[in-house]
């Protein structure tokens, strides 16, 4: 489980069934049931593989991406980030509002 709060704005920890460092390319890779959470950007990202390379701040996600991001859940094949500028592009989206309905007042 990734503790979003634990962590300083514009980190980024992944955890998969198989995680690989590349120091070469200063480059994580998750692999199976991958889930990445950004520090700061109140969002998280799930895929089948997640490639993280910290040099250009670039996240590539393949295979059934699933990002929740301010109540919105949006999935599709692929999804590039940049987490410098924000800019993203998803292959074939699909987006939905996630409603939870309000806790009871006491």
């Amino acid at each position: 489980m990734i503790d979003e709060n634990s962590l300083l704005k514009g980190t980024v920890q992944i955890v998969a069934d198989d995680t690989e460092y590349d120091q070469e390319k200063n480059t994580f890779l998750g692999t199976g049931n991958a889930v990445a959470v950004i520090a700061g950007q109140n969002s998280k990202l799930e895929a089948d593989t997640i490639l993280y390379d910290q040099t250009s701040q670039t996240i590539d996600a393949r295979g059934n991406v699933k990002i929740v991001r301010d109540g919105q859940l949006t999935t599709g094949s692929s999804f590039k980030f940049n987490i410098d500028s924000d800019e993203y592009l998803i292959t074939n989206p699909d987006t939905c509002l996630l409603y939870t309905s309000p806790s009871p007042r006491d």
